[in-house]
C-alpha cells in the first residue's frame, strides 16, 4: 500500500476533538499512518485530549470558544502552515473552508480527500439544505477524491448535484474499523457499574438517532424481560426531551444517561443487546464497534447496505414495535454464529483495506 513518506505533512481537520464517527475515522487513519508528519487542525476549543494516544502527533486547537477565537485560529494556522501533501476533511463545512482557501492559493496541497458524514439531501430541507448547497458549490472543486460511506449516499450526492458529481472522483468506500484497538480498549476497567443485564446504545442526543424511539420499544420490551435495564451514553440538545420520555413512561429506575464516556467498548463487551435505533445515518460506526465486540447486535435500516450484513438484526425506522420485535428475537436466538460472520464483514473494512482504496483511487 502506498503511503505519504515522513517528510510528507498530513493534516486532519476536525471541528472539535469529541469524537463521533467523523472523528474517530479521522483519528484511525492517523494512528495508522505512524511514518508521517501528522497534523490535526481543530476549529473550536478547549481541546481535552481525545487525541493524545496516537503518537507522533501535532494538535492545533484554540485554547477556548467562540466563533472570532475559532476564525483567527484559522487564519493563523494556515498563514503559518501554507503546504500540505494530503488534507482529509470528513465535514462538510470543513471540507468548504479548506476547499475555498485552496482555491484562493493560501492553501497549497497535492492531495485533499473528503469524506462525506450524512445523506445531506435525505436529512435536510429548506434554509439549511439551501446553505449546504451553497457549501458544495463553492468549496468542493478543490477535492481531489470525495468518499462516500455507501452507494445510497453516493446515488443521493450524483442526483441532487449532478453538475459537480461530473467534476468530482467520488468513490464508494466503506467506513473503517480498527478491530484491534477496540479489543486493547475494551480490556479495560468500565469507569461506571450499572446493573445487569443491560441494552446499550450510544450516540449525540438528537432526533436522528431515535432515542426516543428506543425508549418506547424498551417500555414494551422488559414487559417481557423485566430484568432488563438500559444505557444511552452521550450527550445533545435533546437530554431533556429524553429525560422527560424516561419519567413519564415510569423508566426511572431502568434507564441511565451517564453522558459522554471516552471508552464504551468496555460496555459493549459485557451488554446483554447492542442496539441502533437510528432514524437517518450516513452510516454509524459504532454498529461496526459493536459487532467487534458483541454478538447481540440489533439496528434500523437507517442507512445503505445495513440490510445486508450478515448476522444483524434488522428493523424499519420510526417502528416501536417492530424494534422491539427485533430485540425480542435478537434476545431469544443463539447468536454465537454471529461471530465469525461479523469477523469476515469487518476484515473486508480493515484501515489497511480503507487506506488502500484510498490510493488506489487517488491513481486512477
Amino acid at each position: 500500500m502506498k503511503q505519504p513518506k515522513r517528510n510528507q505533512k498530513v493534516l486532519y481537520c476536525s471541528i472539535t476533538d469529541q469524537l463521533g464517527g467523523a472523528e474517530q475515522v479521522l483519528k484511525m487513519i492517523a494512528r495508522n499512518q505512524p511514518e508521517t508528519e501528522n497534523h490535526v487542525f481543530m476549529l473550536r476549543g478547549p481541546y481535552t485530549g481525545t487525541w493524545d494516544d496516537v503518537t507522533g502527533i501535532t494538535i492545533h486547537s484554540p485554547s477556548g470558544k467562540g466563533l472570532l477565537r475559532s476564525f483567527w485560529h484559522l487564519m493563523a494556522f494556515v498563514r503559518k502552515h501554507p503546504k500540505w501533501h494530503r488534507i482529509y476533511t470528513t465535514h462538510i463545512a470543513l471540507t468548504f473552508l479548506f476547499g475555498i482557501m485552496i482555491r484562493r492559493k493560501f492553501l497549497r496541497k497535492n492531495e485533499f480527500i473528503a469524506r462525506e458524514s450524512t445523506v445531506i439531501f435525505q436529512r435536510f430541507k429548506g434554509i439549511k439544505l439551501r446553505k449546504y448547497r451553497w457549501m458544495y458549490r463553492w468549496g468542493y472543486t478543490a477535492v481531489d477524491l470525495l468518499i462516500c460511506q455507501t452507494d445510497f449516499m453516493k446515488q443521493q450526492f450524483t442526483d441532487n448535484i449532478p453538475w459537480l458529481a461530473r467534476q468530482l472522483n467520488i468513490q464508494t468506500i466503506c467506513n473503517p474499523v480498527d478491530t484491534n484497538y477496540i479489543h486493547k480498549l475494551a480490556s479495560g476497567t468500565p469507569s461506571h457499574l450499572f446493573p445487569t443485564p443491560y441494552v446499550i446504545t450510544a450516540g449525540r442526543f438528537i432526533p436522528e438517532k431515535g432515542f426516543d424511539v428506543l425508549l418506547h420499544a424498551f417500555k414494551k420490551l422488559i414487559q417481557c424481560y423485566p430484568e432488563l435495564t438500559l444505557i444511552i451514553f452521550g450527550e445533545g440538545e435533546q437530554r431533556d426531551n429524553l429525560s422527560a420520555i424516561i419519567k413519564n413512561l415510569g423508566l426511572n429506575d431502568k434507564v441511565f444517561l451517564p453522558g459522554y464516556e471516552k471508552n464504551i467498548y468496555p460496555y459493549l463487551r459485557k451488554a446483554e443487546l447492542c442496539v441502533i435505533s437510528s432514524r437517518k445515518e450516513g452510516f454509524p460506526n459504532v454498529l461496526l464497534q459493536m459487532m467487534a465486540l458483541n454478538t447481540k447486535v440489533v439496528s434500523t435500516r437507517c442507512a445503505g447496505g445495513i440490510q445486508d450484513l450478515p448476522g444483524l438484526f434488522t428493523c424499519n425506522t420510526e417502528d416501536v414495535q417492530n424494534l422491539c420485535q427485533a430485540m425480542a428475537l435478537c434476545l431469544d436466538s443463539d447468536t454465537q454464529y454471529c461471530r465469525k460472520l461479523f469477523d469476515e464483514e469487518l476484515e473486508k473494512r480493515s484501515v489497511c483495506r480503507f487506506l488502500g482504496q484510498i490510493d488506489q483511487h487517488l491513481n486512477e
